[in-house]
């Protein structure tokens, strides 16, 4: 019989709707010509990637790195596996979804901090335009410019590989982060049960230093 396992806590679970609506809106502004909006979207992923690494760090148990980050060798494997249709169930990340979270934090990371020096040469300047050279600032926003295009290839794969565990393998990875629980019948990785939940006063504190980081960018 399948167990019912909490493994997203509400932070984990607000962070990465939170940064779709962000990357989203992101990229709705911008090609809208709404600069402002785009600058506060952007800001607004810039505070979901330092919670997110900070909550990587001493957040708990499912969302550690050091949880669900695997070796070269065991990644490997799984991909092996995988291509032969037996794979291990994972509650947490799988080796290759812990590959594309780091993957995305560190392009959307290097997408919003670019995003703090660039400048569209015209109306736009970045809050911390001030801070590098012009030349500078028009290489930073030519990179912020194509690392877009490479976020959204590695956005479309990671979907598709969502919609792959969830209706061919029916992991409900879906709805493992709307509600916070997965069930599954074998799992590579040994259910942690309370630690899977964090104290409020714990995640607050970690948004609230977030907040305070960006805060005083924009103040710089």
């Amino acid at each position: 019989m399948s167990e019912k396992n909490h493994v997203w806590d509400i932070f984990t679970r607000i962070f990465h709707w939170g940064l779709v609506v962000s990357l989203a809106g992101a990229w709705l502004s911008v090609e809208q010509g709404w600069m402002d909006r785009h600058e506060t979207f952007g800001l607004a992923a810039l505070g979901l990637i330092i919670f997110r690494v900070l909550w990587g760090l001493a957040g708990p148990a499912y969302v550690r790195f050091s949880h669900f980050i695997r070796s070269p060798k065991a990644t490997l494997r799984y991909a092996i596996d995988l291509l032969r249709g037996r794979e291990s169930q994972y509650l947490s990340h799988n080796p290759l979804g812990a590959l594309a979270v780091i993957g995305l934090l560190g392009l959307v990371g290097f997408q919003v901090i670019s995003g703090l020096f660039a400048t569209d040469d015209v109306l736009f300047e970045g809050p911390l335009f001030s801070w590098v050279s012009y030349d500078t600032s028009l290489l930073l926003t030519e990179l912020h410019e194509i690392s877009f295009n490479l976020l959204l290839g590695v956005v479309v794969l990671h979907i598709l590989a969502v919609l792959f565990h969830q209706f061919v393998k029916k992991e409900g990875l879906i709805q493992g982060m709307v509600t916070g629980f997965k069930k599954s019948a074998s799992y590579a990785d040994v259910p942690v049960h309370k630690k899977a939940r964090a104290p409020l006063w714990a995640g607050l504190l970690t948004v609230a230093v977030a907040g305070a980081v960006v805060a005083l960018l924009v103040s710089l």
